[in-house]
């Protein structure tokens, strides 16, 4: 597959990267089993059915040769045979067709020695994609040490009762607004919280819900309805809504229900203080007072559910159910996203909650062995380095040269009256912690929201984002996003020539390239259909960075892979999240070994980076701890 993802990174409309999708368009097309032994079945008038009876590989307890017995029939046996032996033939095929295809695959890369004169995408393969695909079946089969002993179980029933807890009090408030019957209402119902809220609703002049409906939901209490002499499986209950103003509409015109849209009725809740709360829309649109406050609360609630569910569902109870018997979880690490970047399933650990979402400390779970220690070690403004070191930017290198807070240096460079203050004193750019109190304020609280707008701007242009996606994102008008946008690239010129030139570039040949040279094709790139191509020319900029950075990441891990002083101290490397990396070995080596570590981290390539690249390394018993 790894050859495949060199090959073509990206196979939308043409099928997947297995082993049948591949040998159909490589080599020959693979007949599914019930296509070469499947029979029409016999119907008992002795005519043909439009169903196919499949038999069975091995007929049970058959001693000897069955008529059915797909390997040891005569009929069959040589059918078997072929079908049986296919996928190693078609293995052998598809990977000797896909060399040749590397082959012609012209190779170049500027993070190593630039040009790589009669070099192929083949010889980048044997040089570094075999060796990486090695690396990952060496982590999957080492797995992480999780806590299924203690700290799940204990979260797990921590987590149920506050479910339990806020699935009640959005229960209350419903009955209190629409009757007893919204106590058996379900909660996880999205027609059922639509016609609550919402009804009576329309949109366009389209028919959309009425002002009170029935719902049919289970019988959990065994509820006899009237003129019935036992209770039935489900019951009836109605539901009026309340007619809150929907915030935006579904494509069919219904209100939106999502989990956005719960907690922008719901607003900002203080739970520990509830009057310092900032109220959300619903307050206003039942009358505000104690009504109001009644269903933001409520709102709130439901909300929590939602979350404490998706905890539960995607984090808690998988992890404790794949868990080996020495109590460690492998997980499968996968090439299967355009830019590169690693993705992983079954469980997926990368999906991790973000660190202030956190509220079970699901990150505690992942420990070390006893006797042992995690090295958690990222990379900080990875994908900005590389577009710095892309683009050649000298405002860019040479913030990154200074170091501090880098969103507060743009947003310096964007704003004048920034700048003045910070001249006149009144405001400080940084501050060393050690000297004490700062004797003015500082940039990122005074100008709070102008460095956000250069956060978002500084990721934003890195993903390719245009002044439409800004208007969005700002929420201001088109020409607001347009002014915006030439504010930052007035002290980032080579960005804006670097963008022109690499979409440019990619409308002649058809591809983007990643750092190392690895090849995005872009079919849509000279798209008559506007979105298609704006699409394809986002990620003609796009991919170089976060493909980049990627690349940054995978050589990292290689070296780190082969460092012999890791090997003999022993660490091992266990887990790759994004721009982290996860190792455990004995806590006594835990020293040297963290110099290793982020000395392979910070230079991956014997020729360095434009710009320097900051690695952040942290040893604890749990990936909590070091985060």
């Amino acid at each position: 597959m790894h050859m495949a993802r060199l090959w073509e990174s990206s196979r939308v409309g043409k099928g997947s990267y297995s082993l049948e999708s591949l040998s159909e368009e490589l080599y020959i097309r693979k007949r599914p089993y019930k296509e070469i032994f499947g029979k029409p079945h016999i119907k008992r008038d002795g005519m043909q059915g439009k169903t196919i009876d499949v038999p069975p590989v091995i007929v049970a307890f058959s001693l000897s040769p069955h008529p059915q017995d797909l390997q040891r029939g005569s009929a069959t046996r040589s059918a078997w045979i072929d079908y049986s032996a296919f996928d190693a033939e078609a293995t052998w095929h598809v990977r000797k067709e896909l060399e040749s295809l590397l082959r012609e695959m012209f190779w170049t890369s500027e993070s190593l020695n630039g040009a790589l004169s009669e070099l192929s995408m083949w010889d980048f393969y044997r040089r570094y994609y075999r060796d990486f695909g090695q690396l990952l079946v060496n982590m999957e089969r080492r797995g992480i040490h999780v806590d299924v002993a203690r700290h799940l179980p204990e979260i797990e029933r921590e987590a149920r009762a506050a479910l339990e807890k806020a699935r009640n009090q959005f229960k209350s408030w419903a009955v209190a607004e629409g009757g007893s019957d919204l106590l058996f209402m379900n909660v996880h119902s999205t027609a059922q919280i639509q016609q609550l809220l919402f009804a009576p609703g329309f949109r366009g002049g389209r028919a959309g819900l009425p002002r009170e409906r029935e719902f049919s939901v289970e019988n959990t209490t065994g509820f006899v309805e009237p003129g019935k002499k036992k209770p039935l499986k489900n019951r009836t209950i109605l539901i009026r809504g309340l007619g809150i103003p929907p915030i935006s509409f579904t494509e069919k015109g219904l209100p939106q229900c999502n989990a956005a849209t719960i907690q922008e009725l719901a607003g900002k809740i203080d739970e520990e203080n509830v009057e310092k709360s900032e109220f959300g829309k619903a307050f206003e649109a039942l009358g505000g007072g104690d009504r109001g406050k009644a269903a933001c609360l409520a709102l709130n609630a439901l909300s929590r559910v939602n979350s404490i569910e998706t905890m539960l569902n995607t984090f808690i109870l998988p992890l404790q159910s794949v868990a080996d018997a020495e109590q460690r979880v492998h997980c499968s690490l996968n090439l299967n996203t355009e830019t590169g970047r690693l993705s992983s399933r079954n469980p997926n650990l990368q999906n991790q909650p973000a660190l202030e979402k956190d509220v079970y400390f699901i990150r505690k779970a992942f420990m070390a062995k006893p006797g042992n220690i995690l090295l958690v070690s990222d990379y900080g403004q990875l994908e900005l380095r590389v577009l710095a070191h892309m683009t050649k930017c000298k405002a860019m290198i040479e913030a990154f040269r200074l170091g501090g807070d880098f969103h507060s240096r743009t947003a310096l460079s964007m704003y004048d009256y920034i700048k003045e203050d910070i001249a006149k004193g009144t405001c400080l750019l940084e501050w060393d912690s050690s000297k004490g109190e700062p004797p003015a304020p500082l940039l990122k609280h005074k100008y709070a929201s102008e460095r956000r707008q250069a956060k978002i701007l500084n990721f934003s242009l890195a993903y390719g984002k245009t002044a439409h996606g800004l208007q969005k994102d700002f929420g201001v008008s088109l020409e607001e996003a347009k002014e915006v946008l030439a504010k930052w690239y007035k002290e980032r010129p080579e960005v804006k020539r670097w963008q022109e030139l690499t979409i440019q570039t990619a409308k002649e040949t058809g591809f983007t390239r990643t750092l190392m040279g690895r090849y995005r094709p872009l079919p849509d790139i000279n798209s008559k259909n506007k979105w298609k191509e704006g699409h394809a020319c986002r990620a003609a900029i796009n991919t170089p960075i976060q493909g980049g950075a990627a690349d940054i990441v995978m050589m990292a891990m290689l070296k780190i892979e082969k460092d012999e002083r890791l090997r003999r101290l022993g660490f091992e490397m266990l887990l790759q999240i994004h721009d982290e990396v996860i190792l455990e070995g004995p806590i006594e080596n835990v020293a040297e070994a963290k110099k290793c570590l982020v000395e392979d981290m910070m230079h991956p390539f014997a020729r360095p980076l434009l710009v320097d690249l900051v690695v952040d390394c942290n040893a604890a018993p749990s990936w909590y701890e070091a985060k």
